[in-house]
């Protein structure tokens, strides 16, 4: 019993260094896009993502999943999908492109994208203990309703607010001058109706 303390105590600090030493000496690396993917409202997209150096992931587990492994975005294990723990959101919208495996793609096809799909995606492949994973961005455009940049917009404010004051300083001008103008033609005709009368 006394025994059992301090062992309760350094197990999961081995079994922690233990993963880190299998994870060191993975056969394989998993690599992504290094630029984030854009895909367009209600279109489909590929995550492309990859084995290096290239083999068959025909016999792997892939899971590709957002913030958390579970719920998941896809799961592949035991040579097909396994839809039992996945995202609801994604339910009937995610294919895993099986044709590349056996050339180390593990891309992974999303249906009728939505906004909410804009994010960070984890692939993680599994073989065995071996595992590896590869981090992606998403970029969700709306060919309706284009994203404006913030800058852009204060930009076109400024200007809008210049051009305004610029167009009133010409008006006030304008209007002083014809003030002027009318101002000079009373007074010279006043003069010219005094002459004629001396």
């Amino acid at each position: 019993s006394n025994l059992a303390a301090p062992w309760s105590t350094i197990r999961p600090v081995l079994i922690y260094f233990l993963c880190l030493l299998v994870h060191s000496t993975a056969q394989f690396k998993v690599v992504g896009p290094d630029h984030p993917v854009t895909a367009i409202v209600g279109e489909e997209i590929v995550l492309p993502c990859h084995l290096s150096p290239r083999m068959s992931a025909e016999k792997m587990e892939m899971t590709w999943f957002r913030s958390q492994i579970s719920p998941f975005v896809h799961h592949y294990s035991d040579g097909k999908d396994q839809y039992g723990l996945q995202m609801p959101e994604f339910q009937g919208r995610t294919e895993l492109l099986k044709d590349g495996l056996l050339n180390g793609s593990v891309a992974l096809r999303i249906l009728s994208i939505r906004p909410s799909d804009e994010g960070q995606y984890h692939c993680l492949v599994l073989d065995g203990i071996f595992y590896e994973e590869a981090l992606l961005d998403l970029k969700v455009a709306d060919p309706f309703f284009p994203r404006v940049n913030p800058w852009m917009v204060a930009l076109s404010v400024i200007l809008m607010v210049l051009l305004g004051s610029f167009a009133l300083s010409a008006y006030l001008f304008w209007i002083k001058g014809n003030l002027r103008i009318r101002k000079y033609r009373v007074i010279h005709k006043r003069l010219s109706s005094k002459k004629l009368v001396q």
